[in-house]
Protein backbone atom coordinates (compact mmCIF):
# COMPACT_ATOMS: atom_id res chain seq x y z
CA UNK A 1 0.00 0.00 0.00
CA UNK A 2 2.66 2.43 0.76
CA UNK A 3 4.00 2.44 -2.61
CA UNK A 4 1.19 3.80 -4.21
CA UNK A 5 0.76 7.38 -5.07
CA UNK A 6 -1.67 9.31 -6.10
CA UNK A 7 -1.12 9.39 -9.93
CA UNK A 8 -1.84 5.63 -9.65
CA UNK A 9 -5.17 6.14 -7.96
CA UNK A 10 -5.79 8.70 -10.18
CA UNK A 11 -5.06 6.13 -13.61
CA UNK A 12 -7.53 3.70 -12.28
CA UNK A 13 -10.40 5.95 -12.20
CA UNK A 14 -9.63 6.42 -16.07
CA UNK A 15 -11.95 3.81 -17.28
CA UNK A 16 -14.70 4.79 -15.20
CA UNK A 17 -14.55 8.21 -16.75
CA UNK A 18 -14.34 7.05 -20.05
CA UNK A 19 -17.12 4.76 -19.80
CA UNK A 20 -19.24 7.39 -17.91
CA UNK A 21 -20.03 4.38 -14.89
CA UNK A 22 -20.34 7.18 -12.02
CA UNK A 23 -22.34 4.47 -9.87
CA UNK A 24 -19.43 2.04 -10.41
CA UNK A 25 -16.51 4.65 -9.81
CA UNK A 26 -18.26 6.08 -6.77
CA UNK A 27 -18.06 2.89 -4.91
CA UNK A 28 -14.66 2.18 -6.25
CA UNK A 29 -13.56 5.44 -4.41
CA UNK A 30 -15.56 4.24 -0.96
CA UNK A 31 -13.24 0.73 -1.51
CA UNK A 32 -10.20 2.52 -1.40
CA UNK A 33 -10.85 5.09 0.92
CA UNK A 34 -11.83 1.99 3.37
CA UNK A 35 -9.07 0.05 2.52
CA UNK A 36 -6.53 2.84 3.27
CA UNK A 37 -8.04 3.50 5.92
CA UNK A 38 -7.76 0.19 7.50
CA UNK A 39 -4.19 0.48 6.55
CA UNK A 40 -3.91 3.67 8.26
CA UNK A 41 -5.06 2.18 11.54
CA UNK A 42 -2.88 -0.90 11.19
CA UNK A 43 0.13 0.92 10.90
CA UNK A 44 0.65 -0.36 7.75
CA UNK A 45 1.01 2.78 5.91
CA UNK A 46 1.49 6.34 7.71
CA UNK A 47 -1.34 8.54 5.72
CA UNK A 48 -4.64 8.08 3.61
CA UNK A 49 -3.87 9.17 -0.12
CA UNK A 50 -7.68 9.32 -0.54
CA UNK A 51 -8.29 11.78 2.21
CA UNK A 52 -6.45 14.32 -0.59
CA UNK A 53 -9.02 13.85 -3.41
CA UNK A 54 -12.22 15.53 -4.39
CA UNK A 55 -14.89 12.75 -4.58
CA UNK A 56 -17.25 14.54 -7.06
CA UNK A 57 -14.41 15.96 -9.12
CA UNK A 58 -12.72 12.37 -9.71
CA UNK A 59 -15.95 10.90 -10.45
CA UNK A 60 -16.89 13.78 -13.34
CA UNK A 61 -16.19 12.06 -17.08
CA UNK A 62 -13.31 15.29 -17.98
CA UNK A 63 -14.49 14.58 -21.83
CA UNK A 64 -17.66 16.03 -20.23
CA UNK A 65 -17.10 18.57 -18.14
CA UNK A 66 -17.98 21.53 -20.50
CA UNK A 67 -21.68 19.91 -21.23
CA UNK A 68 -23.18 21.06 -17.89
CA UNK A 69 -25.84 18.48 -17.20
CA UNK A 70 -27.72 17.38 -13.98
CA UNK A 71 -27.72 13.27 -12.83
CA UNK A 72 -29.14 13.32 -9.56
CA UNK A 73 -32.61 12.38 -9.18
CA UNK A 74 -33.67 14.92 -6.85
CA UNK A 75 -32.22 17.51 -9.36
CA UNK A 76 -34.10 15.82 -12.39
CA UNK A 77 -37.20 15.86 -10.93
CA UNK A 78 -36.29 19.77 -10.22
CA UNK A 79 -35.34 20.10 -13.47
CA UNK A 80 -38.35 19.11 -15.17
CA UNK A 81 -40.89 20.83 -12.31
CA UNK A 82 -39.21 24.18 -13.51
CA UNK A 83 -39.64 23.46 -17.28
CA UNK A 84 -43.62 22.61 -16.89
CA UNK A 85 -43.98 25.30 -14.35
CA UNK A 86 -41.87 28.27 -16.63
CA UNK A 87 -44.30 31.36 -17.60
CA UNK A 88 -42.73 31.66 -20.97
CA UNK A 89 -44.00 30.26 -24.44
CA UNK A 90 -45.46 26.98 -24.46
CA UNK A 91 -43.46 26.10 -27.84
CA UNK A 92 -40.39 27.03 -25.54
CA UNK A 93 -41.39 24.73 -23.01
CA UNK A 94 -41.89 21.66 -25.16
CA UNK A 95 -38.94 22.41 -27.25
CA UNK A 96 -37.07 21.48 -23.99
CA UNK A 97 -38.98 18.51 -22.89
CA UNK A 98 -38.43 16.90 -26.57
CA UNK A 99 -35.09 17.18 -25.70
CA UNK A 100 -35.14 15.74 -22.67
CA UNK A 101 -37.38 12.94 -24.10
CA UNK A 102 -35.32 12.41 -27.00
CA UNK A 103 -31.78 13.77 -26.75
CA UNK A 104 -30.55 14.82 -29.80
CA UNK A 105 -28.66 17.70 -30.97
CA UNK A 106 -30.00 21.29 -29.83
CA UNK A 107 -30.19 21.72 -34.09
CA UNK A 108 -31.60 18.75 -35.04
CA UNK A 109 -34.44 19.71 -32.20
CA UNK A 110 -35.03 23.18 -32.99
CA UNK A 111 -34.85 21.91 -36.64
CA UNK A 112 -37.48 19.06 -36.70
CA UNK A 113 -40.46 19.96 -38.72
CA UNK A 114 -43.83 17.78 -38.53
CA UNK A 115 -43.46 16.04 -42.27
CA UNK A 116 -40.32 14.01 -40.48
CA UNK A 117 -42.63 12.66 -37.38
CA UNK A 118 -44.33 9.98 -37.51
CA UNK A 119 -46.71 9.82 -34.39
CA UNK A 120 -48.52 6.79 -35.40
CA UNK A 121 -45.35 4.47 -35.61
CA UNK A 122 -43.49 6.64 -33.26
CA UNK A 123 -40.31 7.53 -35.55
CA UNK A 124 -38.58 10.35 -35.96
CA UNK A 125 -37.04 10.65 -39.06
CA UNK A 126 -34.26 13.36 -38.98
CA UNK A 127 -32.59 14.33 -42.85
CA UNK A 128 -28.68 14.55 -43.29
CA UNK A 129 -29.27 18.63 -43.38
CA UNK A 130 -30.23 18.94 -39.95
CA UNK A 131 -27.75 15.81 -38.58
CA UNK A 132 -24.58 18.03 -37.22
CA UNK A 133 -22.55 14.62 -39.24
CA UNK A 134 -24.69 15.24 -42.34
CA UNK A 135 -25.99 11.67 -42.29
CA UNK A 136 -29.77 10.60 -41.64
CA UNK A 137 -30.53 9.71 -38.44
CA UNK A 138 -33.76 7.62 -37.03
CA UNK A 139 -35.31 7.63 -33.78
CA UNK A 140 -37.93 6.02 -32.25
CA UNK A 141 -40.35 8.20 -30.08
CA UNK A 142 -41.46 7.20 -26.19
CA UNK A 143 -44.89 6.67 -25.82
CA UNK A 144 -44.30 10.19 -23.32
CA UNK A 145 -43.13 11.88 -25.98
CA UNK A 146 -45.90 11.01 -28.67
CA UNK A 147 -48.39 11.70 -26.21
CA UNK A 148 -47.06 15.62 -25.64
CA UNK A 149 -46.58 15.83 -29.89
CA UNK A 150 -50.16 14.77 -30.68
CA UNK A 151 -51.05 17.18 -28.11
CA UNK A 152 -49.17 20.17 -29.69
CA UNK A 153 -50.01 19.47 -32.54
CA UNK A 154 -53.82 19.75 -31.90
CA UNK A 155 -52.92 23.41 -30.77
CA UNK A 156 -49.86 24.08 -33.00
CA UNK A 157 -50.86 26.95 -36.07
CA UNK A 158 -47.38 26.07 -37.72
CA UNK A 159 -47.32 22.56 -39.83
CA UNK A 160 -44.04 23.45 -41.30
CA UNK A 161 -41.06 23.41 -37.87
CA UNK A 162 -42.45 22.34 -35.00
CA UNK A 163 -40.45 25.35 -32.92
CA UNK A 164 -40.68 28.18 -34.53
CA UNK A 165 -38.90 31.54 -33.82
CA UNK A 166 -41.08 33.91 -31.87
CA UNK A 167 -40.20 36.79 -34.23
CA UNK A 168 -41.03 35.20 -37.70
CA UNK A 169 -42.84 31.69 -38.25
CA UNK A 170 -40.56 31.14 -41.42
CA UNK A 171 -37.68 30.28 -39.33
CA UNK A 172 -36.31 28.12 -36.73
CA UNK A 173 -36.38 29.09 -32.64
CA UNK A 174 -32.60 29.94 -31.78
CA UNK A 175 -30.47 27.95 -29.60
CA UNK A 176 -30.59 31.17 -27.57
CA UNK A 177 -34.44 30.99 -26.61
CA UNK A 178 -33.87 27.51 -25.22
CA UNK A 179 -30.74 28.87 -22.90
CA UNK A 180 -32.47 31.93 -21.77
CA UNK A 181 -35.17 29.83 -20.51
CA UNK A 182 -32.33 27.92 -18.36
CA UNK A 183 -31.42 31.61 -17.29
CA UNK A 184 -34.44 32.43 -15.94
CA UNK A 185 -35.01 29.45 -14.20
CA UNK A 186 -31.59 30.42 -12.04
CA UNK A 187 -29.32 27.68 -13.94
CA UNK A 188 -26.22 29.20 -15.02
CA UNK A 189 -23.70 27.82 -17.86
CA UNK A 190 -22.00 25.59 -15.02
CA UNK A 191 -25.22 24.14 -13.74
CA UNK A 192 -27.04 23.26 -17.31
CA UNK A 193 -27.32 23.97 -20.53
CA UNK A 194 -29.30 22.30 -23.69
CA UNK A 195 -26.25 19.66 -24.03
CA UNK A 196 -27.18 18.80 -20.96
CA UNK A 197 -30.08 16.73 -22.01
CA UNK A 198 -27.41 14.35 -24.11
CA UNK A 199 -25.08 14.14 -21.02
CA UNK A 200 -27.63 13.19 -19.09
CA UNK A 201 -28.94 10.55 -21.10
CA UNK A 202 -25.44 9.74 -22.17
CA UNK A 203 -24.39 9.11 -18.30
CA UNK A 204 -27.75 7.53 -17.20
CA UNK A 205 -28.55 5.39 -19.83
CA UNK A 206 -24.66 3.44 -19.22
CA UNK A 207 -24.97 3.55 -15.81
CA UNK A 208 -28.34 1.42 -16.58
CA UNK A 209 -27.27 -1.19 -18.37
CA UNK A 210 -28.35 -4.20 -16.12
CA UNK A 211 -31.86 -2.79 -16.47
CA UNK A 212 -32.37 -1.72 -19.91
CA UNK A 213 -30.03 -4.55 -21.16
CA UNK A 214 -29.37 -2.77 -24.62
CA UNK A 215 -25.50 -2.34 -25.28
CA UNK A 216 -22.89 0.61 -25.08
CA UNK A 217 -23.40 0.59 -29.03
CA UNK A 218 -27.04 1.21 -29.35
CA UNK A 219 -26.76 3.98 -26.88
CA UNK A 220 -24.57 5.76 -28.93
CA UNK A 221 -26.41 5.03 -32.18
CA UNK A 222 -29.10 6.73 -30.34
CA UNK A 223 -26.85 9.75 -29.41
CA UNK A 224 -25.41 9.28 -32.92
CA UNK A 225 -22.34 9.52 -31.85
CA UNK A 226 -21.01 5.85 -33.50
CA UNK A 227 -20.17 5.37 -37.27
CA UNK A 228 -22.27 2.49 -38.58
CA UNK A 229 -19.17 0.60 -39.98
CA UNK A 230 -18.05 0.46 -36.20
CA UNK A 231 -20.92 -1.69 -35.22
CA UNK A 232 -21.56 -5.28 -36.94
CA UNK A 233 -25.42 -5.20 -36.15
CA UNK A 234 -25.78 -1.55 -37.46
CA UNK A 235 -26.30 -3.25 -40.62
CA UNK A 236 -29.13 -4.90 -39.65
CA UNK A 237 -31.16 -1.54 -39.32
CA UNK A 238 -34.69 -3.30 -38.60
CA UNK A 239 -32.86 -4.87 -35.06
CA UNK A 240 -31.31 -1.62 -34.51
CA UNK A 241 -34.52 0.13 -34.97
CA UNK A 242 -36.08 -2.39 -32.71
CA UNK A 243 -33.02 -2.40 -30.05
CA UNK A 244 -33.63 1.61 -30.08
CA UNK A 245 -37.30 1.80 -29.69
CA UNK A 246 -36.35 -0.23 -26.05
CA UNK A 247 -33.54 1.54 -25.47
CA UNK A 248 -35.89 5.22 -25.66
CA UNK A 249 -39.08 3.85 -23.85
CA UNK A 250 -36.80 2.67 -20.94
CA UNK A 251 -35.86 6.51 -20.88
CA UNK A 252 -39.11 7.67 -20.74
CA UNK A 253 -40.12 5.53 -18.03
CA UNK A 254 -37.22 5.84 -16.66
CA UNK A 255 -38.17 9.27 -16.44
CA UNK A 256 -41.79 9.06 -15.15
CA UNK A 257 -40.15 7.04 -12.28
CA UNK A 258 -38.19 9.44 -10.73
CA UNK A 259 -39.90 12.79 -12.02
CA UNK A 260 -43.45 11.71 -12.36
CA UNK A 261 -43.45 12.86 -16.15
CA UNK A 262 -46.62 10.92 -17.53
CA UNK A 263 -48.15 13.23 -15.38
CA UNK A 264 -46.03 16.13 -15.69
CA UNK A 265 -46.51 15.68 -20.16
CA UNK A 266 -50.08 16.33 -19.43
CA UNK A 267 -49.86 19.04 -16.95
CA UNK A 268 -48.74 21.09 -20.06
CA UNK A 269 -51.56 21.39 -21.52
CA UNK A 270 -53.78 21.98 -18.65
Amino acid sequence: LDKLQIKDILKSFEKFRKENIREGADKFFTLLNEIFRHGVIKEYIKSNPMANLNRKELLINKASKNHATLLETKEIKALVDNIIDYKGYISVKIAAMFSLLTAQRSFSIRSAKWEDIDLENGIWYIPQEDMKMKRAHTIPLNSQCVYMLKKYKEMSINKGYLFYSLRSKSEIISDNTIRSMFRRMGYSNDDFTPHGFRAMFSTLAHENRNKHQMSSDIIELCLAHVEKNKIKSAYNHALNLKEKAILMQWWGDYLDEIADLNQQVRNIFL
